[in-house]
């Protein structure tokens, strides 16, 4: 049986919340709280990019958009971190995720291989359960 190496660190987890996943949690029964129960203390962080992407996917009249505005108001409790660089929200992510030795929570299949290549932890949800 495999155990979940997260539940026995007692360490703060520091851990980047991208774009499909914010959008995700704007979903019923979907929430943060599982991510809590598995880690822990965590310290939820948003890119200037995700930002960025949010606000421009909220400019528009679909379903979409009005996730990506539910995204926009959670984030404002959130640590927003930036680099000096204008890059595209999933490249600001990796340089971030790479610095910082950050999670990365995402549904962005893309992204995922990307992270995957580097090394980098990722939680991602699956019918509305979170995948270590």
């Amino acid at each position: 049986m495999e155990v979940n190496r997260f539940w026995y660190n007692k360490r703060m987890k520091r851990v980047l919340l991208d774009t499909s996943f914010l959008i995700n949690l704007t979903y019923p029964s979907t929430g943060l709280d599982q991510i809590y129960q598995s880690l822990g203390k965590v310290e939820f962080l948003v890119s200037k990019g995700v930002i960025k992407e949010l606000k421009r996917l909220a400019s528009s009249k679909t379903e979409k958009a009005k996730r990506a505005k539910l995204a926009l108001n959670f984030v404002k409790v959130f640590k927003v971190l930036s680099l000096e660089e204008d890059l595209k929200a999933d490249e600001e992510i990796l340089k971030l995720a790479e610095r910082e030795k950050l999670m990365v929570c995402t549904n962005d299949i893309k992204l995922m291989r990307e992270l995957k290549e580097r090394g980098i932890e990722i939680i991602s949800l699956k019918h509305r359960k979170l995948i270590f």
